[in-house]
């Protein structure tokens, strides 16, 4: 990658720029949008519930949605497994829409690193965008938190798009709209495969960051991603910080 060639670089939004606030775990932060919904479990309750849900998927009784899932149908499918496990009888289709849409609207808060990063590399003259698999909800969250340094169409997002990540047509979506060529772009991401790696195999992108934050609210996402070689194409980061050095 020649850095003088970068012109646009992109980021993941959960767990790569913002976090629920209190940097929980995943069992707490699905305890909490279950409990948006009247569904008082605890984060023990919904812990036990994913352990459930693993043993049933190892023992192939259930299939593998992804870890985390990533299509919508995918991830409501899993809650499903989840308020199944947790005794919930009556689990509809409007309820499991409610859950995907909700989950947006969790008390978020920017990580220290992120608007001070924006600012370094728009004062570079960097293009910025966003690539998130997350419903329509977090639009105007995210235009509100970082508004000021990414334009709102340099924001794409799974729903609107009928596509995820790692799917070369939200890629493709994301170079046209900036019109950088994707051997211009990096992307950031905390998920190793769906965002460092599928940005390289599946956009054409120059590089991949996988954004590997030391916290516990972000150990669930790489489940079984390292320690591992990666490939010459994606770098490990642990902070935002670290872009700078390679911009």
């Amino acid at each position: 990658m020649s850095r003088e060639n970068i012109a646009a670089v992109w980021f993941d939004w959960d767990r790569t720029l913002v976090r629920v606030v209190g940097d929980v775990s995943g069992h707490e932060r699905l305890a909490a949008l279950f409990q948006r919904e009247g569904m008082r479990f605890t984060p023990v309750q919904v812990a036990a519930a994913i352990d459930q849900y693993r043993s049933d998927v190892a023992q192939q009784k259930l299939p593998f949605l992804g870890d985390p899932p990533q299509e919508q149908h995918d991830i409501m499918a899993y809650y499903n497994h989840l308020l199944r496990n947790l005794g919930v009888q009556k689990v509809d289709e409007a309820l499991l829409e409610r859950l995907y849409n909700g989950y947006a609207l969790l008390p978020t808060m920017l990580y220290g690193d992120a608007l001070p990063t924006l600012a370094a590399l728009r004062e570079r003259n960097l293009a910025l965008g966003i690539i998130s698999n997350h419903s329509l909800t977090a639009r105007p969250v995210m235009e509100k938190m970082v508004g000021n340094y990414i334009s709102p169409e340099h924001i794409v997002i799974s729903q609107e798009l009928g596509s995820t990540k790692p799917s070369p047509r939200i890629f493709r979506k994301a170079v046209e709209c900036i019109s950088i060529s994707p051997e211009r772009s990096i992307c950031v991401g905390d998920n190793l495969e769906v965002d460092a790696i599928g940005a390289v195999r599946y956009g054409g992108f120059a590089r991949g960051f996988w954004l590997d934050r030391p916290s516990a609210g972000t150990a669930s996402t790489n489940q079984g991603q390292g320690p591992q070689p990666l490939p010459d194409s994606v770098t490990r980061i642990t902070n935002l910080w670290q872009l700078l050095d390679w911009l």
